[in-house]
């Protein structure tokens, strides 16, 4: 690391100095001034202080915003597509009411929900979460149902 003598005038630019020189220069300049505004009059009056560069250090996040144009499903999701009455997230999932009067029918054929789970290829759990009376109101997936509705036509209810 080199040093500069105090009588060596500087001509204000940093260029011609080693880059760990500058650094260093920097820190103890930094290290010793009293706030962030004398650090910077103290690199300019050194001329040590980088060239400011031409683009913007930080992005603004931009926040989407609905399109005025676009409706609301339902549950209170904005509908993307013109013409559509459904969100992404309905069109993939059925009311729940539905999913309970066909396992309604189905029980009624004289199965139990063990049965229904296991010959529909569905976890008992699950099957015993979607049709809890916690999630009245919500929606069931469109695979769950559509494998309960099979299972509906094969025991012919």
């Amino acid at each position: 690391m080199g040093t500069i003598s105090a009588s060596e005038e500087l001509d204000g630019s940093i260029e011609d100095l080693p880059a760990e020189t500058v650094a260093a220069a920097r820190r103890v300049v930094a290290h010793n001034a009293t706030d962030a505004g004398d650090c910077a009059r103290l690199l300019d009056m050194l001329g040590l202080r980088p060239k400011p560069c031409d683009h913007r250090l930080v992005e603004p996040y931009r926040r989407r915003r609905p399109n005025k144009t676009s409706a609301k499903c339902a549950c209170g999701r904005y509908v993307r597509a013109d013409g559509e009455t459904e969100c992404s997230i309905c069109r993939r999932s059925v009311p729940d009411d539905e999913f309970r009067a066909v396992i309604a029918r189905i029980r009624g054929a004289g199965l139990t929900l063990r049965q229904i789970a296991e010959r529909a290829g569905l976890n008992y759990n699950g099957l015993m979460t979607a049709l809890s009376a916690s999630r009245r109101g919500s929606r069931v997936g469109r695979d769950r149902f559509d494998a309960v509705a099979e299972l509906a036509e094969a025991v012919g209810v």
